[in-house]
């Protein structure tokens, strides 16, 4: 428990930065859609940004938890990041999940499971839409039906990748943990912070 309690912060801030990147990565999709090379540009940017944001954070975690069983005489796992960062993406998963059971839209284009696609696309992963985009681009041409039946496609086949798209940065995580917890076992004498019978 007390573990948990100490990696509240880290799954916290792994969650918020999900939406605080969401967004930017909404901004930047509507301010270089209509110019192919800022489009590019543009969607590496948010995707680069959000992987040190991850990145840097995961390595300040695992560095501490270490720090804090070395001072504590305990050995907590060096796996427990990737736990940690599964628990932060949960509410990704649980969404992205939904959709790919029951799809977000009828083939004619009307609403079927439209809440938890659009809460997991436009909130939590919206730094993934220039790249959803340009798989699968919804139309602003046609008869109404037409582009209504074409949007609701693209969204269908949008669903499972929002699954995918959660997990490299899970792995991300986790091992931008892992290497943190290990370089700061490196400046220990054994590598290892217990002490014969002492437990968690």
């Amino acid at each position: 428990m007390n573990f948990w309690k100490r990696s509240a912060d880290y799954i916290g801030k792994t969650f918020l930065y999900q939406i605080v990147m969401s967004f930017f990565g909404i901004m930047m999709y509507e301010a270089t859609q209509f110019n192919l090379v800022l489009y590019i540009i543009g969607t590496l940017c948010v995707l680069a940004f959000y992987a040190y944001i991850l990145i840097s954070q995961s390595l300040q975690k695992g560095a501490k938890m270490a720090e804090f069983d070395h001072r504590n005489k305990v050995d907590s796992s060096p796996f427990a990041g990737f736990f940690l960062s599964f628990a932060a993406f949960l509410p990704t998963i649980v969404l992205s999940a939904v959709s790919c059971i029951a799809p977000p839209y009828y083939a004619d284009g009307s609403g079927r499971n439209v809440v938890p696609y659009i809460l997991n696309r436009c909130f939590l992963q919206g730094m993934h839409l220039g790249v959803l985009q340009k798989l699968f681009p919804t139309t602003a041409e046609g008869a109404a039906a037409e582009v209504a039946a074409a949007n609701a496609a693209a969204a269908n086949s949008q669903a499972p990748y929002l699954l995918l798209l959660a997990l490299p940065w899970i792995l991300l995580c986790g091992l931008s943990y892992l290497y943190g917890y290990k370089r700061f076992c490196k400046g220990s004498v054994n590598g290892s912070f217990r002490k014969e019978g002492t437990e968690n």
